[in-house]
């Protein structure tokens, strides 16, 4: 099972945010007045999760929603389901980026009660046509108009004897469109300031005079768009061979995507909790929807509606947890479905512990009853030293603690190499297998100890005052792993990964200045820590806009993780001097 699961995350992964995720993208739709769903995917951990901050117990969940509609040009709201007792509710709009987005509670039927989220007005729901007019087959084509004006020698130009004359261009195609509703015209050819254009979306109905090589907007409603052009002169001057235009057109409908976060309080009732995953949104012909629940060890999950397997391979980020998965790709239509979180069963074992427990305490009661019938001097006897056990301070905990997050950090670089020899052929199969597998190992370990670490260091606080901007920086490094080992093992689709990843590194920077700045004198070393983050921030956008190619970005996220590594461990060194 676990080669089929991993190859059907691999086969799945492009459905899942579609091409235009981040940016407005066209979809055609039989129902293009209504709003729908085109892909949903859930991130839902039951108690800590480094999803939201702060500190959850096991009957609180984390949810992350991410949820892709196919936006109609008419709507200006779109709505999920969110529990109306959730807190620490959050809603980012994908565009070139995740942007905060204006939310709260629908009032009015039919969606009363359902949380709505804004479409910003800077969202864009247009798209480009470009349309170039240089042959005669494409200058002469059907519904073309030539008044004094004739085509030869590869050029339009006025009839013998004529001084003024004009041309109208057929029908200039564009995709499918709602409104056209600006253009820019270029002109070639000899003599051009003796030719003047304008430009209609209605048919040639109304005309707008369009000065070359700028954006004319149209104050006309209409997806007809045709070329106007006057000519004066003589039939040997001006010459136009040619014209191009740059259309600009309302599209019917744009993928609009919204990234929910919030902590959701669940109830358990007769030993389970339920998480209703319908949405108050149709899905679209064809959706896609992907789950994933991380429960707490000792737990169980099931789905209603739709099944869910639990990934055999687990969370290196997440030991202590349990992951189940759906994906579905042919939905349609309003869908319902939902999660149970089932308590651990009872075990009978722990009452039969506990009664001897009990006993083992009556014993000792009576032990002490007859030792204080005694004389004093029957009860002297030698008092053996105590062992002293070395008590860590809080400062070697956290350097412990940064310790550990440097080899974490060092252990991915090395598996990231590895996997770039082993895909390459520089290193053969098997050797790279058993490599690998041997730093997952160490990987986890490492974790484990972490984990261990933090819990030992967060008992300590109460001595220490905490330092917030130090934990939530740690935490956003902590999610970034994280997303990298879901990547890396195919459990989060591309695009969604590229999206969140850019927000953490963002995050991530934005935090370490922050906390550098509020330290006053900044260590040569953390300087190069806040530009090394920067670099980081700047390679994802890079690569995000095609920049940078996929090996080349591989090679220097790989490098980029390595160098981060070392200057953690130097700046730990230092500070220990």
């Amino acid at each position: 099972m676990k080669g089929q699961k991993g190859l059907a995350f691999a086969i799945v992964a492009s459905f899942i945010m579609l091409s235009g995720m981040m940016q407005s993208a066209p979809r055609v739709s039989a129902q293009g007045e209504s709003l729908q769903l085109v892909s949903t995917t859930y991130y839902i951990v039951q108690g800590e999760s480094d999803l939201i901050a702060g500190d959850e117990s096991k009957d609180e969940f984390s949810c992350l929603k991410i949820l892709s509609y196919e936006l109609p040009y008419s709507v200006s709201r779109v709505y999920a389901s969110v529990p109306s007792e959730a807190r620490n509710v959050t809603a980012w709009v994908a565009s070139k980026g995740l942007i905060n987005s204006t939310f709260g509670r629908e009032d009015s039927e039919p969606m009363a009660g359902y949380l709505y989220v804004d479409v910003p007005s800077w969202f864009e729901r247009d798209a480009a046509h470009t349309n170039v007019t240089n042959s005669s087959t494409s200058i002469l084509a059907s519904g073309s108009i030539l008044t004094n004006v004739s085509y030869d020698s590869g050029a339009l130009h006025l009839a013998a004897g004529a001084t003024e004359g004009a041309y109208v261009s057929a029908l200039i195609p564009v995709p499918e469109s709602v409104n056209i509703i600006s253009a820019n015209v270029t002109l070639y050819g000899t003599d051009l300031q003796n030719v003047t254009s304008e430009i209609s979306n209605d048919n040639g109905s109304t005309w707008i005079s369009a000065v070359p090589g700028t954006d004319t907007t149209l104050s006309t409603s209409g997806s007809s768009f045709h070329l106007k052009l006057t000519l004066t002169g003589s039939d040997a001057t001006p010459l136009v061979t040619g014209f191009r235009a740059v259309i600009r057109y309302i599209l019917p409908t744009t993928t609009f995507t919204v990234h929910l976060t919030y902590l959701w309080p669940g109830e358990f009732e007769n030993a389970k909790a339920i998480v209703d995953l319908t949405e108050p949104v149709p899905y679209a012909s064809g959706g896609s929807s992907f789950v994933f629940l991380y429960v707490v060890e000792g737990y169980s999950a099931e789905g209603i509606g739709m099944t869910l397997n639990l990934d055999e391979d687990g969370d290196t980020s997440a030991p202590n947890k349990a992951v189940y998965v759906n994906m579905t790709v042919s939905l349609s239509g309003n869908v319902s479905r939902s999660v149970q979180v089932l308590e651990p069963e009872s075990n009978w074992t722990w009452l039969l512990l506990l009664i001897l427990i009990a006993a083992a305490f009556g014993g000792g009661a009576y032990v002490l009853w007859k030792r204080k019938s005694l004389p004093a001097h029957a009860l002297e006897e030698p008092i053996p030293e105590e062992d002293e056990e070395r008590v860590e301070s809080h400062d070697d905990l956290a350097s412990r603690k940064a310790e550990l997050m440097a080899r974490k950090a060092e252990i991915a670089g090395k598996m990231d190499a590895l996997t770039a020899a082993k895909a390459s052929g520089a290193v053969p199969v098997h050797q790279a297998d058993n490599e690998l597998e041997l730093l997952r190992s160490e990987f986890r370990k490492v974790r484990n100890e972490q984990n261990r670490v933090s819990k030992r260091l967060a008992s300590s606080a109460s001595l220490v005052e905490p330092d917030r901007t130090e934990d939530s920086y740690d935490s956003m490094l902590a999610s970034i792993a994280r997303i990298d080992e879901d990547f890396e093992k195919g459990r989060l689709p591309e695009k969604t990964y590229r999206s969140l990843r850019k927000e953490y590194t963002s995050k991530a920077a934005k935090m370490l200045a922050e906390r550098d700045s509020s330290k006053g004198t900044e260590h040569p070393l953390e300087k190069e820590k806040t530009k090394l983050m920067e670099a980081i921030v700047t390679l994802e956008e890079e690569h995000e806009r095609g920049q940078v190619d996929a090996k080349v970005y591989g090679d220097l996220q790989a490098s980029y993780r390595r160098e981060l590594a070392d200057l953690l461990r130097q700046i730990e060194g230092s500070k220990e001097d």
